[in-house]
């Protein structure tokens, strides 16, 4: 007992750190973190003040601050780490998987912290978001086969222009279809205060619109056709070819989500007037023409409430 007393008051005549503190300072020296924080179980306290005074352990005072339940301080520590790019365990995040694992343990420690406030509330909605962008750049990733994707450190605009260029080149219908969804997904994640908000669209609506148009695009000739021939076709006719457009399987699956249909921020009816200034300047039609059949089609294939059953159309514009 008395040697456990004078440990504890004895004091390093180099550095004046406590017997504790030095014990902790000799062992980073020598790079032994795991160490440390095993040996802070004995005395938390003094560890927890000695990592706010020793930078070296910065990175990893989450872990400290996890143990003696200060969730909210662990949050921000955590939160620090994604701006600096490295991982939970302080080292570089080299790939997607880092990120995710420091950005679910943000979210973990804020929800943990049980605190109304605005700060832990928007910490949690930042992690959410962060984590979708995460899952849609993976998804990507899997799309293209590309390594160098998933692991890249990309915002929302840099994955928007991945998912419209797989959109406008891959083959794979299916894949045009999950690009689309997978871009709309993105654009709910974006703020205008995001440093990706600095591009040539300047809002959520206009990424989305892009999003929409590019559906559309696709299909130009299936779209041409339908506008040439639609008073000439059978129901049955009308159905299938609009049925097999990216731009309505977009919807389709789009609108399939009640909380969406509740409260839609990015669909086609949202962002119309955008989309068709696109669509115009790609497709030589009259643009009212397509405006109408692009709105109908949604109702002929039972994916929102048709708005009115279109009985004709005009031509095409020709030149």
């Amino acid at each position: 007992a008395d040697n456990q007393s004078f440990l504890q008051k004895a004091v390093d005549y180099q550095t004046g750190l406590c017997f504790q503190k030095y014990v902790f300072y000799w062992h980073c020296n020598r790079n032994l973190i795991g160490t440390v924080l095993d040996l802070g179980c004995h005395c938390p306290h003094v560890l927890s003040q000695y990592m706010e005074e020793d930078q070296r352990l910065a990175d990893v005072r989450w872990v400290q601050n996890v143990k003696t339940g200060q969730f909210q301080k662990a949050s921000n520590d955590l939160l620090g780490l994604t701006s600096k790019g490295i991982t939970a365990l302080g080292e570089n995040c080299e790939s997607l998987e880092d990120r995710q694992l420091v950005m679910s343990l943000t979210k973990l420690s804020a929800i943990a912290a049980g605190e109304d406030s605005a700060q832990m509330q928007g910490i949690q909605k930042f992690a959410e978001e962060r984590l979708q962008l995460y899952k849609a750049q993976e998804l990507l990733a899997d799309i293209v086969d590309s390594d160098d994707i998933r692991n890249q450190t990309m915002d929302a605009a840099g994955l928007i222009k991945i998912a419209l260029e797989v959109v406008k080149t891959n083959e794979d219908q299916s894949a045009k279809i999950n690009a689309c969804l997978i871009g709309l997904e993105i654009v709910k994640c974006m703020h205008t205060d995001d440093d990706s908000m600095n591009d040539e669209l300047s809002s959520r609506m206009s990424y989305a619109s892009k999003v929409w148009a590019y559906s559309i695009l696709v299909d130009e000739d299936t779209w041409q056709e339908l506008l040439e021939q639609w008073n000439v076709l059978t129901e049955v006719d009308q159905f299938e070819k609009l049925q097999s457009t990216v731009f309505c399987n977009v919807a389709k699956e789009y609108y399939s989500s009640a909380d969406t249909r509740k409260n839609d921020e990015l669909g086609f009816n949202i962002v119309r007037e955008e989309t068709m200034k696109i669509l115009s300047m790609h497709i030589d039609a009259n643009p009212l023409s397509l405006q109408e059949l692009l709105i109908a089609s949604l109702g002929i294939c039972d994916i929102t409430p048709a708005e009115q059953p279109i009985t004709a159309l005009p031509a095409a514009r020709t030149n």
